[in-house]
């Protein structure tokens, strides 16, 4: 139920005026409460430290390790993730200063940065995070600063060559 719930989300959330309803920047109409919040539970807490799969290969050079055997993410259902990622990062086409100091309120920015770097997403999710990256850092200057206090953003966003 809950794979269906967001995955009609982000169907409504593909048009500008759903994305500006549920954000609450629409004049006409208004959601009942704050739904990014529940949205962010969906995103996995990540463990820090290099994954154990990771640790193993130092140790045990030779041995093939697959890469889904350990994630520093915490458990997790890969749909619901992917699709809470590209929700957000949808949701990130709104250039509003209002939405960009909420995702800076929910600590979002760390957050993907953690999850990106974890190794343990698709390349799907990836391009999301990039995406969100990317329409967020449009910003002035100061949410700019916000934004990218305490993570190295730009060897991410120069990442994308890599993903291929």
């Amino acid at each position: 139920l809950q794979q269906l719930g967001i995955f009609l989300l982000q169907n409504l959330l593909e048009l500008r005026a759903n994305r500006r309803i549920f954000l609450g920047l629409s004049e006409e109409k208004q959601c009942e409460e704050d739904y990014l919040e529940p949205l962010m539970r969906f995103l996995p807490k990540v463990n820090k430290g290099p994954p154990k799969r990771i640790i193993r290969m130092k140790k045990e050079k030779g041995k093939d390790f697959k890469k889904d055997e350990d994630s520093n993410l915490s458990p997790h259902d890969p749909f619901i993730l992917r699709t809470a990622i590209h929700c957000i990062a949808l949701l990130s086409l709104e250039h509003s200063p209002k939405t960009l100091e909420r995702f800076v309120e929910l600590t979002l920015p760390p957050k993907f940065y953690d999850i990106f770097y974890s190794e343990s997403i698709d390349k799907s999710s990836g391009e999301a995070i990039l995406l969100f990256f990317a329409n967020v850092l449009h910003s002035h200057r100061d949410m700019q600063s916000k934004i990218m206090k305490g993570i190295e953003v730009i060897p991410m966003l120069l990442a994308a060559r890599d993903m291929d």
